[in-house]
């Protein structure tokens, strides 16, 4: 049984070693010592393999026969300091990985400035790219990842690599050599997005590629030389902060070296686009529509072969005489048109407009003038608790607030705003006191409407006496007796129209209809006959009480 125990524990304890050298980081602090950090049951074993610290040519060695003999598969080599024997990293890499099983996944150096020469496959690569960044070349690898904090792509860098994919470009790339993406076995996910970072293109990229989908994106800035641009069978765009487009082609000689011939480009989309910036262009353009936002026209190369062949081109305000004087007696433009802009966002809405949760209603505007060419808004809510708006000016209500809708032009230039107040709707009111009794006329009561919910937004009330031969009800609710009887006073609310009650009794008990008076007896108080207070007579009805509690109606003349 003892003799069972110690085999599981021994096996057990086997598993675990054995799944612990699958996965391995080595730090080698010392370069050409690197083997010595790993047993051969670890060599054996290690599929994913991290290394830190510092190599040289040895290690390098070591490393590739890790790769062609052993069950390597993931190599991260992110955080490694290379040091070559002749302090020349291009020589140190460009021999690595000479043979052997598919490397799955390999991470070279975050400070990389070596050529590699793979005679190997390498299913994916992630590197970052830097000025000092070497050429990698006559590579076979399948997937090509530029890593965050790549700022440039040599020249010739991928000129002769086979079968590399690339699916996009860090947001940190600035700059693309010449030649960098060149060879015929390249591929690319379509479109090739480039960042908005980049600043410069070199010539003769992607040339393979001019019948393809467009890999283009216009979101970079200030490439100054672009050749052989793949163009989308329906969109084509200048870069609005491109300032000017030519194209230079690299021919070899017949006498050796190399020789640069200007060439004209054909760029055929069913749309063009052209940004502001450009100045001088030199190319033929070949489209239905045509787009020009340079307000001066870009000056062009006006021999016979550079011809545009366009349907219509659209020109800033402004600016039809100039481009008809530059481009009409020039190219194949079949027609040129202003393309007038917004100067107002009327909206039909005044503010501030009041909604109701749950409500929704299309906030009416009117684009002025009525032929703008361009008349796409953006619409925006300030506070989206309370209310939102989608792409055609829908305004949705959703709790009680305020919230500000701005509508502006896509370019920014023309926007115009309304406030919406969404209320809280009243539910109910109510008179306290419910019950009014009294005995003397010329007395006054104020009456409250209590609102319901006490947070509604709209409280206003009307006040209305049913018999005012009765009592009278001022605007603010104070009701006064004028003579006997009963009746009711109503306060109807201004959201909704609900009303509320209270029943009104005056009883004859005090004598309050003896008109006649003492010599004594002297006037405390008068009022009209809404029952405002008067400080003097006033003409029309008045009612007047006296000091000794009588109550007389009196007609001023």
């Amino acid at each position: 049984m003892k003799q069972i125990y110690i085999f599981l524990v021994c096996l057990f304890a086997s598993i675990s070693m054995n799944a612990q050298d699958k996965v391995m980081t080595v730090d080698n602090q010392t370069p050409g010592w690197l083997s010595s950090k790993m047993t051969y049951a670890q060599r054996v074993a290690v599929e994913d393999l991290t290394v830190t610290g510092y190599i040289n040519p040895t290690d390098m060695e070591f490393i590739n026969g890790l790769i062609g003999k052993r069950n390597l598969k993931v190599l991260n080599l992110y955080n490694v300091v290379t040091i070559d024997k002749d302090y020349n990293d291009y020589v140190l890499w460009r021999n690595f990985i000479k043979a052997g099983k598919i490397l799955q996944k390999l991470i070279l150096p975050k400070v990389f400035k070596g050529g590699v020469h793979f005679n190997t496959e390498i299913d994916s690569l992630f590197l970052i790219c830097n000025s000092d960044t070497k050429v990698v070349t006559d590579s076979k690898i399948n997937h090509l990842t530029l890593m965050e904090g790549s700022d440039s792509i040599p020249s010739e860098f991928f000129r002769t690599s086979e079968a590399c994919s690339i699916s996009t470009f860090p947001n940190t790339l600035k700059f693309i050599g010449s030649i960098a993406f060149s060879g015929e076995k390249l591929s690319f996910h379509e479109p090739l997005v480039f960042p908005k970072m980049i600043v410069k293109i070199g010539g003769i990229q992607f040339s393979q590629y001019s019948d393809s989908y467009s890999w283009w994106e216009p979101n970079y800035q200030y490439p100054d030389r672009m050749t052989d641009m793949p163009v989308s069978e329906k969109r084509f765009d200048f870069p609005d902060s491109l300032k000017c487009y030519y194209s230079r082609r690299k021919y070899y000689s017949p006498l050796g070296g190399y020789s640069y011939t200007s060439v004209k480009d054909i760029f055929k989309s069913d749309t063009i686009t052209v940004g502001e910036k450009c100045d001088s262009l030199f190319a033929r353009l070949e489209a239905k529509y045509a787009f020009f936002y340079a307000k001066n026209p870009p000056v062009r190369d006006h021999d016979s072969d550079s011809k545009n062949i366009i349907e219509t081109l659209y020109v800033p305000e402004g600016s039809l005489e100039a481009y008809t004087k530059e481009y009409g007696a020039y190219d194949n433009i079949g027609n040129i048109v202003e393309m007038k802009k917004v100067s107002n966002i009327a909206l039909r809405w005044t503010s501030p407009h009041q909604m109701v949760p749950n409500e929704h209603t299309n906030l009416l505007f009117e684009i002025q003038p009525s032929d703008a060419f361009d008349k796409r808004l953006k619409w925006r809510s300030d506070n989206e608790e309370v209310a939102t708006v989608d792409d055609n000016g829908e305004v949705y209500a959703h709790k009680s607030g305020t919230a500000t809708i701005t509508v502006t032009t896509y370019d920014g230039s023309v926007s115009n705003s309304c406030e919406i107040v969404v209320a809280k709707p009243v539910t109910g009111v109510s008179i306290e006191p419910a019950e009014v009794e009294l005995t003397e006329l010329g007395k006054t009561v104020q009456l409250t409407a209590k609102i319901q919910p006490e947070d509604a937004t709209n409280k206003n009330v009307t006040w209305k006496s049913s018999n005012e031969s009765v009592c009278m009800v001022s605007n603010s609710g104070e009701l006064l007796t004028t003579g006997y009887g009963k009746t009711v006073v109503l306060a109807t609310t201004e959201d909704g129209n609900y009303v509320g009650t209270c029943i009104v009794t005056v009883s004859e008990e005090t004598g309050i209809d003896n008109t006649m008076v003492s010599s004594e007896v002297k006037e405390v108080s008068r009022f009209s006959s809404q029952g405002q207070r008067l400080t003097a007579p006033t003409k029309g009805v008045n009612i007047v009480k006296y000091s000794d509690g009588s109550v007389r109606k009196e007609i001023v003349k």
